[in-house]
């Protein structure tokens, strides 16, 4: 049975792309962000706006890996990623969010076919790594 992934499943489109508890989906807030104002940084030494969306595509991905049946990165690699340099030819608004959602896309695909047991297995796999 898989009845807690298909609650996390519906839980991440409903708060991505459809109509969450809070109010309007996020990747509408995000779709409207002024992309002139993505680079500035509140204050001068906050993190910006695209800081932010690419250090969530990180630990985006980061989960994605975890749910994979075969592992390529650790997560040394993740944590190598977090906070990147922004270069603004590279990271633009527009590809980190798109970025974003086929990460999302790609990480409900493996979860579909997993049962509920694969929660706690990656609950006990997290324990050992923090201990």
């Amino acid at each position: 049975m898989n009845k807690e992934i298909q609650s996390i499943i519906n839980n991440l489109e409903n708060v991505s792309e459809r109509q969450p508890w809070f109010g309007r989906p996020v990747y509408a807030i995000l779709e409207e962000v002024n992309t002139a104002n993505v680079y500035k940084k509140p204050n001068g030494n906050g993190h910006s706006l695209i800081e932010l969306l690419y250090h969530t595509l990180t630990w985006a991905e980061f989960v994605l890996e975890a749910v994979k049946e075969k592992k390529e990165k650790g997560v040394d690699y993740f944590e190598n990623r977090d906070w990147i340099e922004i270069d603004h030819s590279k990271h633009t608004w527009q590809h980190g969010l798109a970025e974003l959602k086929e990460t999302h896309r790609e990480l409900i695909l493996p979860l579909q076919s997993k049962e509920d047991s694969f929660l706690k297995e990656k609950e006990e796999d997290t324990i050992t790594v923090l201990c």
